[in-house]
């Protein structure tokens, strides 16, 4: 089976009006979410220095910068914002995937949609479709992918951004086949960088190059004929053997979009099992009055997978803090929360965090579900308190999904000029079917 070409001649098939309603909706949940992690992290200082970089030699004004106000080329535009979108490690997650499925398909496609006049109806199919291919090769190839130490956001991130492109572009079969190629020979991205600036860099890379795929593929470019299937292609090459008529059993029948998970807080997933169990625990400090000074020793009990993403145990700067479960729990314990707030060079060098820090130890026990941790307590006094928590049993409807990324959206943006409506900018992303050229969408994040 040529994979590639099977992707290629499905995706000819779907339409906006194939795809079911509730996927439409999560999807334009999702684009608000990223949308507002986006403009919050287009005002980080490693943003600004990447920016200033670019702006040497970005080429003509074709895609806006979100939340930097500047136009630059498509290209570049769609790595900036895709930095932008990982920076602050904030945007959703796929557990097939292990990893963001938005962050490297969205800035491509906005980028493009603008500079295109495109519709707000072609966005979303494309950016489902993007969705649909990164997250079905993930499951063909995970976990073996990432625990070679490929970090599947950015690798496989090239070919959701490619196969969304190129859906956006309309391209034809043979140039669908060659755009997927010409990304999948530039998919990389290392775990090794993480808790560095180089973790969302990886991911602005995956939007530029596979856009460049698709805009390349359309003028002609040629590239392997099987990028995905063949003996030396994708999954032979940084993945496993596999049954590949099992990667394309739901697709176009389920949609992989639909398992999207929003966050709640702004550090690496696997910490998030740590953070709730602290934040449950510090209400029960709080009801028997009990301050931080009194905790004697805390235990740390998390998966295999949780340590192998998130195991610095003394953070330096407050990347390597999204990726530290000791600082998550202690400032989740300290400051009732773990938004992007608390993720700060600040609060690294906090005496009190690193008073609880070091009476935290990390075990890694092997019964515990991916998405599971165990926290324990013991006070000055003696008594002990503990709490389990698994994120996965967590979820919410989908109304209480919708309030919390409107809360979130609305903490992200910050209006810093007179007139700024954010109300109607929410309205306009989940009224996004109506929308029939991306700029009018744009227009209203140029404040």
């Amino acid at each position: 089976m040529n994979i590639s070409e099977e992707i290629a001649k499905t995706i000819q098939r779907i339409h906006f009006d194939d795809i079911p309603q509730k996927t439409i909706e999560k999807a334009k949940v999702a684009i608000l979410d990223w949308l507002g992690v986006t403009f919050c992290g287009a005002k980080d200082s490693s943003s600004i220095i990447l920016v200033d970089a670019i702006k040497k030699f970005s080429g003509p004004k074709q895609a806006m910068v979100i939340g930097q106000n500047f136009y630059t080329d498509i290209i570049n535009a769609s790595l900036l914002n895709g930095y932008f979108s990982h920076v602050l490690d904030y945007d959703d997650i796929h557990l097939g995937l292990i990893g963001h499925p938005s962050a490297p398909v969205l800035p491509a496609l906005f980028a493009l949609g603008e500079w295109r006049h495109l519709s707000g109806k072609d966005l979303m199919c494309s950016y489902i479709i993007g969705v649909e291919v990164e997250c079905m090769l993930a499951e063909a190839i995970n976990p073996e992918h990432y625990e070679q130490g490929w970090h599947s956001t950015a690798t496989l991130g090239h070919l959701g951004a490619a196969a969304g492109s190129g859906k956006l572009m309309g391209l034809g079969e043979k140039h669908f086949i060659n755009a997927l190629g010409i990304a999948g020979t530039t998919a990389a991205g290392l775990r090794e960088v993480f808790g560095s600036m180089s973790k969302p860099f990886q991911i602005g890379k995956a939007a530029s190059d596979g856009l460049m795929g698709a805009i390349l593929a359309e003028q002609g470019i040629t590239s392997a004929k099987d990028i995905l299937g063949g003996k030396k292609g994708i999954i032979s090459v940084m993945g496993k053997e596999c049954n590949t008529n099992e990667i394309f059993h739901n697709f176009g029948r389920s949609w992989q979009i639909d398992n999207i998970i929003f966050k709640k807080h702004a550090s690496c997933y696997r910490t998030h099992a740590v953070i709730e169990c602290a934040l449950s625990l510090k209400e029960k400090l709080n009801l028997l009055q009990k301050n931080i000074e009194s905790i004697e020793s805390i235990v740390c009990k998390i998966p295999p997978l949780a340590w192998d993403m998130a195991k610095i145990l003394i953070p330096k700067n407050k990347l390597e803090g999204k990726f530290s479960q000791p600082f998550c729990l202690a400032v989740s314990l300290l400051e009732g929360h773990a938004t992007e707030r608390v993720f700060t060079h600040k609060k690294i060098k906090n005496n009190l965090i690193i008073e609880i820090m070091e009476k935290t130890s990390v075990q890694v026990k092997k019964y515990l579900k991916s998405t599971e941790a165990i926290v324990e307590i013991k006070l000055d006094d003696g008594k002990i308190f503990n709490k389990q928590i698994d994120t996965e049993a967590l979820t919410k409807g989908s109304e209480e999904i919708i309030s919390e990324v409107i809360e979130k959206f609305k903490n992200s943006i910050t209006c810093s000029k007179k007139g700024c409506n954010v109300e109607m900018l929410i309205k306009s992303v989940l009224n996004l079917e109506k929308t029939k050229d991306l700029k009018e969408i744009i227009h209203q994040l140029a404040f």
